[in-house]
This record gives C-alpha cells, sequence and structure tokens, in this order.
C-alpha cells in the first residue's frame, strides 16, 4: 500500500524566516537584557544548525510548527505560569 503525502513539504527559506522570526520575537517579547545579550551571541551558531534542520528534516517542520501554535503556547504558559513556576 503506497501512502501519499497530504501536503507538499515547506519551502526551507520560508520555514528558516518564519522560524528565526518567531523565535526573535519571542525573546523581545519576554527576556531581559542579559538573556538578549546572550541569544545575539549564540545566533550565529543557532543560525548554521536551523540552516541545517530545516533543510534536511522539511517534512518534520510540520511536526514542529504544530508544537508553536499559539494555542497550544497559551495552554502551556496558563498551566505553569509564565516563568514556568
Amino acid at each position: 500500500m503506497t501512502v501519499e503525502a497530504t501536503q507538499s513539504p515547506p519551502h526551507a527559506v520560508e520555514t528558516i524566516r518564519l522560524d528565526t522570526a518567531f523565535h526573535r520575537a519571542y525573546v523581545q517579547a519576554g527576556a531581559g537584557r542579559q538573556l538578549r545579550s546572550f541569544h545575539d551571541s549564540i545566533t550565529p551558531q543557532t543560525d548554521r544548525f536551523i540552516h541545517v534542520y530545516h533543510t534536511t528534516l522539511t517534512t518534520e517542520i510540520i511536526v514542529s510548527t504544530a508544537e508553536h501554535t499559539a494555542a497550544r503556547l497559551c495552554a502551556s504558559i496558563a498551566l505553569v505560569g509564565e516563568r514556568g513556576v
């Protein structure tokens, strides 16, 4: 039995752009000066990893994206609080 994909794989360039924008906005909204500085310092390394991840695992991006939905994030924050406590 052959299983066909119901969705075409996302374009790596677009998923990289969206992933970067999402995480940048998340850090900017919730992090203090020190965490923002740390985030900025590791960005070159994480950008390389993100490029490999998005170009080799494009079908898995659909699963990861579902995990990042606003509803799921809001439910997690409601469960454990803004600071995770």
